[in-house]
């Protein structure tokens, strides 16, 4: 029963319309937070494009930036001055992705979409304490998913939500969360 359901489920995929739906451009506001800086979240641009081959399957890339997060911490007190020592921080980059992508509709304005696929970040980290200062970029290259829902607003131009996350973030050591919230605006052409 189970070869039979497989069967009539890739005919369905192969058997789609030949018609593609075409290519389509997009911009977006996204979300970016830091687990050891400044406290809570910052917003940031979101730019992608892909192709959708049919109204189920197809493809996307993008490009995120990750705003600036400062920090000022205390490390050391001096008791016999009363003196604080302090550094300064601060951390920003970008992130890129490409994934493939599955629609599912919903109604006939609302589609149901994931992605999955391969993201790298390079995030931009700085220090300056009382006796050093130093710069590093960390860059990891991980796993992409991405789920949310697309609204259409006509035929071309269509609204979305989705929750993204992009490598493994601050387990890297970059300290910037890899989970994201976007709401996004598309063209297709």
């Amino acid at each position: 029963m189970i070869k039979v359901l497989f069967s009539c489920i890739l005919a369905a995929v192969f058997a789609a319309p030949a018609y593609a739906d075409g290519a389509y451009l997009g911009l977006g506001v996204t979300t970016s937070s830091h687990d050891s800086y400044e406290s809570g979240t910052k917003g940031a641009y979101k730019i992608f494009g892909g192709y959708d081959f049919t109204p189920t399957w197809g493809i996307e890339a993008g490009y995120m930036n990750i705003p600036t997060f400062n920090t000022d911490r205390a490390f050391a007190t001096i008791s016999r001055e009363g003196m604080t020592l302090l550094y300064s921080g601060e951390a920003n980059g970008k992130a890129m992705y490409i994934a493939g992508k599955a629609t599912m509709a919903i109604s006939d304005r609302i589609a149901l979409v994931t992605k999955l696929g391969f993201g790298h970040e390079r995030v931009n980290k700085s220090y300056v304490g009382p006796s050093d200062a130093f710069r590093y970029k960390m860059i990891t290259n991980d796993l992409y998913a991405g789920i949310g829902l697309k609204y259409s607003l006509s035929k071309k131009v269509s609204l979305g939500l989705e929750l993204e996350r992009i490598g493994s973030g601050s387990q890297s050591g970059s300290g910037i969360r890899p989970e994201k919230a976007s709401i996004n605006v598309s063209y297709s052409f």
